[in-house]
């Protein structure tokens, strides 16, 4: 899921925030409640996050690629 606009330098801030969002979760999960739609929300969570790692490691990959497009 590619976002318009999305440069290398929000990317780790977005992780981060998903990161603490799902640490915070899990801190306030109560098994015994609503524990389906938890394990929805964790799930959501960290397809999310692995989403953004996956575009940032293709971002910076691309820009390894210009950089030695160039150099040669």
């Amino acid at each position: 899921m590619h976002q318009v606009g999305m440069t290398l330098r929000s990317i780790p801030n977005k992780i981060e925030w998903l990161r603490v969002t799902l640490q915070e979760v899990e801190q306030t999960m109560d098994a015994a409640h609503d524990s389906a739609d938890l394990a929805e929300l964790k799930r959501l969570l960290l397809d999310r996050i692995a989403e953004l790692e996956l575009e940032q490691a293709r971002t910076v990959n691309q820009e390894w690629i210009k950089l030695y497009s160039r150099a040669s």
